[in-house]
Parts: C-alpha cells; sequence; structure tokens
C-alpha cells in the first residue's frame, strides 16, 4: 500500500512539473519578426566616432543634410539596388542580419548593423568609423 501511494505521488509529481518546463515540450518562443530591410528610409544623423579629425566624409554628410530642407533618403529596392538621394547601387544584404555590403563602382563598404527595430536602425562603418541613424518613412 505505501509503495501504491509513493508511486502515485511520483507519478503526479512528474506529471505537474513537465508541461511547466521545458524540457520535454522544448521552449515556445514568440514569433519573431525577422528585419526587413526594403523599403524607404530617411538618414536622419551621422556621427563619426573616430577621435581623429581623419574623415571628412561625415562633415561632408552632415553639412549636406543641414543644408537641405528635406533629410537623405535610402530606399532599399527588392533587386539589391539602393537608391540614396536619387543616386544608384548595389547592395547584398547578410542573411544573419548582422551586415549591408553596399558595392560601389571600385569597392565594397561593409555596413555593420548595430541596432534595428521595426522604424530604426544604426549602422556602423568599421572602414571610416562612421555611424548612421536611419529611420523608416
Amino acid at each position: 500500500m505505501k509503495s501504491n501511494i509513493l508511486a502515485v505521488t511520483i507519478f503526479t509529481a512528474i506529471s505537474i512539473s513537465l508541461p511547466s518546463c521545458d524540457w520535454l515540450f522544448g521552449k515556445k518562443h514568440e514569433d519573431v519578426k525577422p528585419f526587413v530591410l526594403k523599403g524607404k528610409w530617411t538618414i536622419e544623423n551621422v556621427a563619426d566616432s573616430s577621435y581623429t579629425e581623419r574623415n571628412n566624409l561625415g562633415l561632408l554628410a552632415l553639412a549636406m543634410a543641414a543644408k537641405d530642407s528635406e533629410k537623405l533618403t535610402a530606399e532599399f529596392l527588392n533587386d539589391s539596388l539602393l537608391v540614396v538621394d536619387k543616386d544608384s547601387i548595389h547592395y547584398y544584404f547578410d542573411s544573419s542580419a548582422t551586415a549591408i555590403f553596399v558595392k560601389d563602382d571600385t569597392s565594397t563598404v561593409r555596413l555593420d548593423i548595430k541596432s534595428y527595430t521595426d522604424s530604426s536602425m544604426q549602422l556602423h562603418a568599421a572602414a571610416d568609423s562612421l555611424f548612421y541613424y536611419l529611420k523608416r518613412r
């Protein structure tokens, strides 16, 4: 009789604890929306993270953005074409959502994705120490 009560107690404890843990059924992940790059973005800010003044590109981009009443726009199209303020260049989006490779006529620039949400993205170009802050339109 005591062994039956012990067996029923152990069986009940296991039956209650297994559904509540992820060991038997695996962890159920909430639906994570994939990062969608395609679409229109505005370049809100360009910041230089270097400590030297060797980069004039960041200052030029900021001056251009401040001069125009409209902010610079970037549109990522389905056919790997990036349109930046009416100029077209090709890009490649890393499937692990860690980098965007922008191919110019002679070179390829890697832009690391530092952070992103549905409405904003922060890119970093390690080659010239620039941070780009983009916001979805």
